[in-house]
């Protein structure tokens, strides 16, 4: 989900896509490199480009948790027959709906995944103070998800515990009186109770179709369909890898697990880690 449509080499976002002859970074913005914009499902946005055969989902987690086709019929929709493909795949708010490391369940998934489509157009700057924070100045239209990102920049405990619905719905109180509130490809303003209702419906209608380990069952699906015959990576900075293994494969020994940097990790990080594998 941390996908950002600049697409240049500095840009923020984790997409370091690189040609494999030179090395060079390959900018993925919407007309170069031939890359072209599709949508798929509610909230999906796709860049592609035939000239490098390459295929970039911003996934969405309501979109995977509520049709259980989402993940293949995006496959379907760019691979040709005959064709092999390397997917890399994220895995926190993107087939999972919790987070082990941010402490999130399905409820804080859910609020965070909304903050990432409801936008403020403030009216003039303005300086936001919240929780005892650093104040930060808004001047510009920004998502609600990166108001957090900067509200809480100096920890990463503070952004992890953000994600309830009393500090949610304070700061979307709050900077609702500095200009509108929109959601994404809605047009007109988006009250609170708009917001309220929408987290209300998702979190019914996901609670009914969600595992134990809050696997979207998408997931199994293109996982069936691809198994044997493409390669399929999980990829994350989270450590709930292990725990999307257990849930699809009898045997977790057939299947590499890497870590990178281990050395580098945060206590917390390792502490979650290694703490998979003490039973």
């Amino acid at each position: 989900d941390n996908l950002e449509w600049d697409g240049q080499h500095s840009s923020s976002g984790i997409c370091n896509l690189r040609d494999t002859t030179t090395g060079e970074f390959v900018s993925f913005a919407e007309g170069e490199n031939g890359f072209c914009v599709d949508h798929v499902a509610r909230h999906t946005v796709i860049h592609h480009s035939d000239i490098y055969k390459a295929v970039l989902v911003k996934a969405n987690i309501l979109d995977a948790m509520e049709d259980p086709e989402y993940f293949t019929s995006i496959v379907e929709r760019y691979v040709s027959p005959g064709e092999q493909i390397i997917i890399y795949m994220d895995v926190n708010s993107t087939i999972v709906c919790n987070d082990t490391i941010q402490g999130k369940d399905l409820g804080g998934t859910l609020l965070s995944t909304m903050f990432e489509f409801i936008e403020l157009r403030p009216n003039a700057p303005f300086v936001l103070s919240f929780d005892g924070h650093d104040p930060i100045r808004i001047e510009k239209s920004k998502k609600l998800k990166t108001i957090v990102k900067e509200v809480t920049a100096k920890s990463h405990e503070a952004y992890g515990a953000f994600w309830t619905e009393d500090k949610c719905w304070r700061l979307f109180s709050e900077v609702a009186q500095h200009g509108q509130v929109t959601w994404s490809g809605r047009p007109g303003a988006f009250s609170l109770d708009d917001c309220q209702s929408l987290f209300q419906e998702y979190l019914v209608s996901l609670g009914r179709i969600v595992n134990k380990d809050g696997i979207a069952p998408s997931w199994f699906q293109v996982f069936s369909k691809l198994k044997g015959e493409h390669a399929i990576f999980l990829n994350s900075f989270g450590v709930d890898t292990r725990k999307v293994i257990l849930a699809t494969v009898p045997d977790e020994q057939n299947v590499m697990q890497v870590t990178v940097n281990y050395d580098l990790w945060e206590a917390r990080d390792v502490q979650k880690f290694e703490g998979q594998f003490e039973n």
